[in-house]
């Protein structure tokens, strides 16, 4: 048995083939840019999608396999012409333009209705808002639509000829009615959209073709197949993803709306709902903070710097580079430091860096149990992962118990588990659960320091003028 999971991220693809017992054989990724044409603005070219994903799949030999399952970045927008040609660059998540045609959704559809439909509220990175701003701003360019995918579908266009999507990754386009799990007809209609521009839903366990004879599964959006990856596929735990984003993750038995308006909730990739709390300023915001205040250090050696600062640091930072939306709304982007005593140095700013965004994620997961069961244990995965000075600082201030997996490709893995329920490798999800490796629990330690500290940030943030109140 060999099973390819296909993550098509916001930096890289990246590529593992699993056998049978969930044993990574291999693996293999390829980068890629981001452009920022303007601030707040975030593209990318899908071509440099197709190369990455063509040199992984060769570095695989994927052509061998018994199934593909395919993830990627959610949200974003490839639009496409009648011959199935790129129109212009694809507009990504964290792209934050679209405030006008958020509150245009607003204005036609209703928030309460809209609420009602899609149990989500319109925010600048979902997909339909990116529609009615190409619509707006770029009227020729719109007049070229034939149909609109979401990035790792564009791909699976590529591989088999077949445009679809699945339940999950669909969820994030905010048209989708999450009960009859199809794209929502009032929505369109007020709008004034065709129908006939959006793809097909398909189950992630329904081959949606095959590229050179191996059936190709389209395995939901990053964070539903990195709940699979992880084994998050019951209430007893929570994911925690620290990627481009950061992501907390938990299992719904049906679809829940929160009143702070910040939580996403979607269909889940084996069955039922999920919610998440999803922090754009993460991995992203790392690499921001770093090119502004280190010089482009790394992620490792600031986090390697950040473990020499003194805990009672009074530096208070809002890694807001990318906006917000969760916890907070923040529609633009920004950054702010608060209190940088004489005696702090470098190293007290570079623990800040980590503690805001720790902050942030424990803020949403917060919200998350509000409509979510509380969780015993989080499963961690994403680069961040790798950072025991960062899992351990999220262990104490969630309060619980984080255990760390073997692999921190979720997304990738829970692909290749997708593709393997796909083709009967197992019987259902509950099975693939039994193969995830956990190699390391990191308890809480009581810890006033972080705690207080937290308190304070929260107490700056609740009155910060940047913040959307």
């Amino acid at each position: 048995m060999r099973l390819i999971g296909i993550d098509v991220g916001t930096s890289s693809t990246k590529a593992i083939a699993i056998d049978g017992k969930g044993s990574i054989l291999a693996d293999a990724s390829a980068s890629y840019p981001i452009y920022q044409p303007k601030p707040g603005w975030f593209e990318q070219n899908p071509a440099d999608w197709w190369s990455a994903v063509q040199h992984c799949l060769a570095e695989l030999d994927a052509k061998s396999s018994d199934a593909i399952g395919i993830t990627g970045q959610m949200h974003g927008s490839v639009f496409l012409d009648s011959r199935g040609e790129v129109i212009r660059p694809a507009m990504l998540w964290n792209d934050s333009r679209t405030v006008a045609e958020c509150d245009e959704i607003e204005t036609k559809v209703g928030s309460k209705r809209y609420a009602e439909i899609t149990f989500n509220q319109p925010v600048p990175g979902l997909q339909l808002p990116k529609i009615l701003w190409l619509r707006n701003h770029e009227p020729e360019s719109f007049a070229k639509v034939s149909r609109i995918l979401l990035p790792k579908d564009y791909i699976a266009f590529q591989l088999t000829g077949s445009m679809a999507a699945d339940p999950h990754d669909a969820s994030g386009t905010g048209c989708l009615d999450l009960v009859s799990k199809d794209w929502s007809a009032e929505i369109l209609d007020k709008l004034n959209l065709n129908r006939k521009i959006l793809p097909e839903i398909v189950e992630s366990t329904q081959s949606v073709g095959s590229w050179r004879g191996v059936p190709l599964f389209l395995a939901g959006g990053d964070q539903g197949a990195n709940g699979v990856g992880t084994g998050v596929v019951d209430s007893t735990s929570v994911g925690l993803a620290l990627g481009s984003s950061g992501v907390t993750f938990g299992i719904l038995d049906k679809p829940r709306y929160h009143d702070l308006e910040t939580l996403n909730c979607f269909c889940n990739v084996p069955c039922g709902y999920h919610a998440m709390a999803v922090t754009q300023n993460c991995g992203t915001a790392i690499v921001a903070a770093s090119e502004f205040y280190f010089d482009g250090m790394s992620a490792s050696d600031l986090s390697n710097l950040a473990m020499t600062a003194n805990e009672d640091s009074q530096i208070l930072f809002a890694p807001l580079f990318s906006g917000e939306r969760c916890p907070i709304r923040c529609p633009n982007p920004t950054h702010a430091l608060s209190g940088h005593p004489e005696g702090d140095t470098s190293a007290e700013l570079a623990r800040a860096v980590f503690e805001g965004i720790t902050f942030l994620l424990s803020d949403g997961f917060n919200q998350l149990l509000e409509i979510c069961p509380k969780p015993s244990r989080i499963s961690i995965s994403g680069g961040g992962s790798a950072s025991r000075f960062w899992v351990q600082m999220l262990a104490d201030v969630f309060q619980l118990p984080i255990s760390v997996l073997a692999t921190t490709d979720g997304p990738a893995f829970g692909a290749a588990l997708t593709a393997g329920v796909g083709i009967g490798t197992w019987d259902s999800f509950g099975g693939t659960a039994n193969v995830i490796q956990v190699i390391s629990t990191v308890q809480p330690i009581p810890n006033s320091l972080i705690l207080a500290k937290y308190s304070r940030w929260r107490n700056w943030m609740d009155t910060a003028p940047f913040v959307k109140k």
